[in-house]
């Protein structure tokens, strides 16, 4: 992604070659535009994400390599303790996940930007916790219509 690529009067950046072969444009919400429009911009042909300082390793201006972003991942899950977690599976695929319980799957698939229902089906496939929650809404929903009839069968008329 380069300067160009990043649009902050439209609110939007561009991702100008994804898998699918069409550029996508991706929203930018309104507090992550006040945080870009407060770092300090680069001409229009550089790499967005870009070594700022010059180190002993990089010159200031470099675009970072592909495990950067990786490599910090992995040491922010070292300092929590986790372990065995991806940067995918902990970015997008546990984001889609925890989007079940607030959207339907057509609202997270379009904001996702999923062009393909397979790749997105990877994301809703239900668990055992999806499934006991909807036996327990199931049996809850039972009981209490059962407690209505029951309530609605003695009470008084008029």
């Amino acid at each position: 992604m380069r300067e160009e690529d990043v649009n902050i009067k439209m609110g939007i950046f561009i991702i100008p070659s994804p898998k699918e072969k069409k550029p996508k444009l991706v929203p930018i919400l309104e507090e992550d535009i006040k945080l870009i429009e407060s770092l300090s911009r680069g001409l229009p042909h550089m790499a967005y994400f870009r070594h700022t300082k010059r180190t002993r390793a990089v010159w200031a201006g470099t675009p970072f390599a592909k495990d950067y972003l990786y490599k910090y991942w992995k040491l922010a899950c070292a300092n929590l303790g986790i372990e065995g977690v991806d940067l995918y599976g902990g970015t997008k695929h546990s984001t889609a996940t925890a989007l079940r319980e607030v959207l339907s799957p057509e609202q997270i698939r379009r904001g996702t930007m999923h062009a393909t229902n397979k790749a997105f089906e990877r994301y809703m496939q239900s668990n055992m916790e999806d499934a006991s929650r909807v036996y327990q809404a199931a049996r809850f929903s039972l009981i209490l219509s059962k407690k209505i009839s029951t309530s609605s069968a003695h009470s008084p008329r008029e």
